[in-house]
């Protein structure tokens, strides 16, 4: 995402309210059919110089208006032998700032973020031997690794008789309608859907008190129940994303649709924590995996 700033010394602020802004605006367009912009590369995000994958806050920044999926910082594009193109403005990242612990001196602590830039691929001339190759993944091995993937996961995924997807975090189960019961769309192939519905769910699996303990709390209110929604939401599109599958608005977009638009007005912050909580879950997923599971 590119945007000027009005005033350095409140740049993080600037920014979270932009990106904000942004989303709600897009949310309040599309209405109900509204789903996360950020599948038009097919690919997660990833420095194309030292080949690892962004997250957190700039996974989320990266994939936000933006075709390239390879990046990386003036010198570093510099250090390959590349240069960035004449007027060319940078896409907006997150730096931590750490200092040392007083009382541990072999521990760092973090105080909070400075700003940093990056150039994407197609702003950049004489660029290396590109990360991702021009070769995508076909849908049918997607779906096969798709299928691996969550095996690994080895979660109690319970089918039902049709009803709606769920977690159900006392019982700690999935519960899934039968393959059959999901139906293609215009973007989306029946299996694409039922995995992406997957995706969210086991997102929210990941939040329970034996793994992530999103759900460590004194109770279910609606305003958690609305942000959960959100971790989830974000979670099975990053989640799609890197295992080459299309999503789909889920059906239950119109229950907390409103409720998003209003928590992101009153506290724009709440979005950067729904989208780290989102990179947790599936680098708690990702770790899940063995070795081989996902076919290269």
């Amino acid at each position: 995402m590119q945007i000027t700033f009005k005033d350095r010394k409140n740049a993080n602020e600037e920014l979270m309210q932009a990106v904000t802004t942004q989303m709600i605006e897009l949310m309040s367009t599309a209405g109900t059919k509204w789903t996360m912009p950020f599948a038009s590369t097919g690919r997660l995000p990833v420095n194309s110089v030292t080949g690892k994958e962004y997250s957190g806050n700039n996974l989320f920044l990266l994939m936000l208006g933006t075709n390239d999926a390879e990046f990386a910082g003036f010198q570093q594009w510099k250090s390959v032998g590349a240069t960035v193109k004449k007027g060319e403005k940078g896409h907006i990242v997150t730096r931590p700032r750490m200092v040392k612990d007083k009382d541990d001196p072999n521990k760092r602590i973090l105080t909070g973020f400075s700003l940093a830039y990056v150039f994407g691929r197609s702003q950049v001339d004489n660029a290396p031997e590109p990360i991702y190759k021009d070769e995508r993944t076909d849908l049918t091995q997607a779906i096969r690794n798709a299928d691996v993937y969550f095996q690994n996961v080895n979660a109690d995924i319970r089918e039902n008789d049709g009803g709606r997807a769920c977690y159900v975090p006392d019982s700690d189960f999935v519960s899934m309608p039968p393959r059959a019961a999901f139906s293609a769309t215009a973007t989306s192939t029946a299996t694409e859907c039922y995995y992406g519905t997957l995706a969210h769910e086991l997102v929210h699996w990941t939040g329970n008190k034996t793994r992530l303990k999103r759900f460590n709390v004194q109770e279910f209110t609606k305003e958690f129940r609305s942000y959960e929604e959100l971790v989830a939401e974000l979670g099975s599109c990053f989640l799609c994303v890197k295992l080459g599958i299309s999503s789909e608005p889920r059906d239950d977009h119109a229950t907390y649709l409103n409720g998003w638009i209003s928590n992101l007005k009153d506290d724009p912050e709440v979005l950067w924590k729904a989208a780290r909580d989102a990179c947790k879950a599936v680098d708690f997923l990702d770790k899940l995996q063995h070795p081989a599971a996902i076919a290269a």
